[in-house]
């Protein structure tokens, strides 16, 4: 009785671990598809830099060019350009400036996501491995000794002489069985906090 009561844990010990897997597999792949739409995201920010940076050349181009008409002109005596049109000028420029800089910093802030992007990917692939292989084992050795073990039981209460002993290596493999799959997730589990640490 003992022996199935410890059967019976380890069974929902690692049918426990496994829900867990397949409750981080699928955050894990919730938390990807974000980092993808930032991806896409982020090649948008980089395509208004370039477009702020081209106007912001031209505004000083022409920042320069009504500068030196405005101080020939005056200098002549005709009127050239505005100083209200040159400060209006200036101040484009500078508001440029800070809307290229921004676009700038919310593309490397992008660009990082992008490059975590790679490791989430292989991050999921691993717990989907792990997944189907915790699946696999719960059923094609799991269930085969636990079906195994209730033939045992069965055969025992009618009697059967030899039940006690097939029930007892049965019940001894499952909790073996159960035992090194625990210990492969935390295994596993280590070596995912390991490799996010570098």
């Amino acid at each position: 009785a003992a022996g199935q009561a410890g059967g019976a844990s380890s069974a929902a010990g690692a049918s426990a671990n496994l829900e867990r897997v397949q409750r981080e597999l699928e955050a894990k792949r919730v938390e990807l598809a974000k980092v993808e739409a930032d991806i896409t995201t982020a090649r948008k920010p980089h395509e208004e830099n370039m477009e702020l940076k081209d106007e912001l050349r031209r505004m000083s181009v022409m920042l320069r060019q009504a500068q030196q008409t405005g101080g020939n002109g005056n200098a002549g005596g005709g009127s050239g350009a505005s100083s209200a049109e040159l400060h209006a000028l200036r101040q484009q420029v500078e508001e440029r400036t800070r809307e290229a800089e921004a676009a700038a910093a919310r593309a490397a802030s992008l660009e990082k996501a992008a490059k975590g992007a790679g490791a989430l990917q292989e991050r999921c692939e691993a717990l989907s491995k792990e997944r189907r292989a915790v699946q696999t084992i719960m059923e094609l050795k799991v269930q085969v000794l636990l079906n195994q073990v209730s033939r045992a039981a069965q055969e025992l209460v009618q009697g059967a002489p030899n039940a006690a002993t097939t029930m007892s290596r049965e019940l001894s493999a499952l909790q073996r069985l159960v035992g090194a799959s625990i210990t492969a997730l935390r295994n596993a589990e280590a070596e995912d906090g390991a490799r996010q640490q570098s």
